[in-house]
């Protein structure tokens, strides 16, 4: 049976590429980039990266009505391919609930520290917000 969900049809439509375990593992609990070329344009968590991309209030969402960061709204008006990547899968090990966010959290920051090492990633505030 096929994926329903209109973000992730209008996503393919759209030419956003995507790893394509998302849509296989819907629950795959880590970190993501959305890359514009072979820049990072913006790092974040989920508890399940399908569901933060492609359903209710996401990314994807955000990318079709314009209310994404600049660097992202910018490219896909103007053509140029967004992709979103897995940066690093983040198993839930159900020792410590607090803990268990602590390590999302920390890796997150782990890799908005390293892209904006390199001047990429720059429109990212802490807590995923990006500025005005």
């Amino acid at each position: 049976m096929s994926n329903r969900n209109q973000n992730l049809q209008w996503a393919k439509e759209n030419n956003i590429r995507f790893d394509q375990r998302i849509e296989d593992e819907p629950d795959l609990r880590g970190i993501y980039g959305i890359f514009v070329g072979d820049e990072c344009a913006y790092v974040g968590r989920a508890y399940g990266i399908y569901y933060r991309l492609f359903s209710g209030n996401c990314h994807i969402r955000d990318i079709r009505i314009g209310e994404s960061n600049q660097k992202i709204n910018n490219a896909f008006e103007n053509g140029i391919q967004i992709e979103i990547k897995i940066l690093e899968v983040v198993p839930l090990q159900e020792d410590n609930k607090a803990k268990d966010a602590q390590r999302l959290a920390s890796r997150e920051c782990y890799w908005i520290d390293y892209y904006q090492n390199k001047d990429q990633c720059l429109e990212q505030f802490p807590e995923g917000r990006w500025g005005e």
